[in-house]
């Protein structure tokens, strides 16, 4: 006989909203690199940050601002960077609203 379920003896957890950005995808193209993305809020600022992976790709320091796009709806966008330092880079993507900040996980690109 088999076992139905996971086992959880505990009510389930509520559904957990959607990053504000989410990175569809982030890779070289040429000489760029294109960051397609996803925006669920509206009249905000998607910020690119990136730096060359480095020792410490998760750290947050030596991230310099690449690129920035202002996001009047909702819906699909491309932000770049023309001019990366290395082959290999991490990038972040972030937004800022008023006084809020949010800065999405790293992702490593590599030519």
């Amino acid at each position: 006989m088999s076992s139905t379920g996971c086992g959880r003896k505990k009510p389930p957890l509520p559904p957990i909203p959607p990053k504000p950005v989410e990175v569809i995808s982030i890779k070289f193209s040429g000489k760029k690199v294109i960051a397609r993305i996803y925006c669920h809020e509206q009249g905000i600022r998607v910020l690119l940050f990136g730096k060359p992976k480095g020792i410490c790709p998760l750290c947050t320091e030596n991230l310099k601002k690449k690129a920035e796009l202002l996001v009047d709806k909702s819906g699909r966008y491309a932000i770049m960077d023309n001019s990366p330092g290395s082959r290999c880079m991490v990038y972040r993507v972030g937004f800022e609203k008023g006084n809020i900040h949010w800065l999405g996980d790293a992702r490593i690109v590599c030519k």
